[in-house]
């Protein structure tokens, strides 16, 4: 019962930093679908919070968690001039089929922790992550950027690239969101980071499930019921699961901002075709970025490529290629302006390419081909691609797929 009530706990915390900032980001032609930015936009201001927090040498969440409500609750009430209460519970009404989409979910993963286990802690299929980000969130929660206490200032110990202390390395080159939302959720609840850290993958893997509704929704034209069973698989997947058993937050978030990246960069494409003004999706964009860039920060070359593919698409069919440029200044200028206030997230990544070329992380899946795509590999444990014979095969029924796919369409 711990398991479920805590949970419940983090979705409320989660919910109350973003509902004044999913108003007030959400433009008004979608304005009444606010809801479905509230969770991410929470997690994303409270990485936001736990980012000014580090770098202003505070010496922990515990210093100043409580004080940083001042921030959620400043949106809310700026949010409130815009849309009345009454208005607000009719929006959140009108996506109960997904909440209790997101809640099955959120039973079914936490159901055999609550049987299983005693009292709140971690489980993990095999990967060292969870302990990874329970470190992170340790030192994030108890202390300062300038602290050297202990092994935080063994330079011989921690010093990877340019960072040679546990603190820099958490801020430039490590996951900094999962463990930024464990110190900063630990401290409200009152919970060891060892005893969030499975709960808030779950949470994440639950705050995706209206953004994918959402797609399947605005993007791919899907009706109400088709788009709800796209988020139920989605949330009912073996692939999420193993993701949440494996303890990976930062995947899950890197696959949120990239939904809501797509969205928010092809509504700006249909709003300029509209006459309307794009630059009312940089708040939406601004929250997508912040998230990769806080989590799997390599994934930013990437985060753009669906909703490139369609504009580019569109934009050689109907003959407006004159149109992309503006297009590409109204969706990379919200990421400008979190890469300068998220800088050191973006310095490291130079050193984080370099890393992952310098040593073998065990993922040796060819990127060009078909299973780098889709995840399929070799039965051996290292993970290598398949065989040559195999990796033809499907590269040519991926390739009849798309084109049928585009046919039918």
């Amino acid at each position: 019962m711990v398991f479920f009530l805590v949970a419940t706990a983090l979705a409320l915390h989660i919910a109350l930093w973003g509902a004044g900032l999913a108003v007030l980001a959400m433009p008004r032609p979608w304005h009444r679908f606010w809801p479905v930015l509230i969770l991410p936009a929470g997690l994303a201001l409270q990485s936001a919070a736990v980012w000014v927090g580090a770098l202003s040498g505070l010496r922990g969440t515990e210093t100043y968690a409580w004080a940083s409500f001042i921030l959620p609750v400043g949106l809310l009430l700026a949010a409130s001039r815009r849309k009345r209460f009454s208005e607000a519970r009719a929006d959140l009404a009108r996506f109960a089929a997904v909440w209790a989409v997101a809640t099955v979910t959120l039973i079914f993963l936490l159901l055999p922790l609550a049987v299983g286990l005693r009292g709140l802690t971690t489980i993990s299929l095999g990967s060292c992550d969870a302990a990874d980000y329970a470190a992170g969130a340790r030192v994030f929660m108890e202390f300062g950027r300038g602290s050297r206490e202990g092994f935080l200032g063994l330079t011989e110990v921690v010093q990877v690239q340019s960072a040679d202390n546990f603190f820099d390395y958490w801020i430039r080159l490590n996951h900094f969101t999962p463990a930024a939302l464990m110190a900063l959720n630990g401290t409200i609840l009152n919970c060891a980071p060892h005893e969030l850290a499975t709960i808030l993958t779950v949470m994440v893997l639950v705050c995706s499930v209206p953004l994918v509704f959402w797609i399947a929704r605005s993007v791919l034209a899907l009706r109400g019921p088709s788009s709800v069973l796209v988020a139920l698989l989605y949330g009912m997947s073996p692939v999420t699961w193993y993701a949440v058993g494996q303890v990976a937050p930062s995947q899950l978030l890197a696959a949120m901002a990239i939904a809501l990246i797509t969205w928010a960069a092809i509504s700006a494409w249909r709003l300029r075709r509209r006459g309307k003004a794009a630059w009312r999706l940089g708040g939406v964009l601004a929250i997508g970025y912040w998230l990769v860039l806080g989590s799997y920060n390599f994934i930013l070359i990437a985060c753009l490529v669906p909703a490139t593919a369609y504009v580019g698409v569109m934009a050689l069919r109907r003959r407006e290629l004159s149109a992309v440029g503006r297009w590409t200044c109204v969706v990379l200028a919200p990421l400008a302006v979190c890469a300068v206030l998220f800088l050191g997230r973006v310095v490291g990544l130079v050193e984080r390419f370099t890393l992952l070329r310098s040593y073998d992380f065990g993922w040796r899946i060819p990127l060009l081909t078909p299973e780098g795509w889709l995840g399929f590999v070799g039965v051996a444990p290292s993970l290598a691609g398949m065989a040559l014979f195999w990796r033809i095969a499907l590269s040519v029924l991926l390739f009849a797929a798309v084109v049928i796919a585009f046919r039918q369409r």
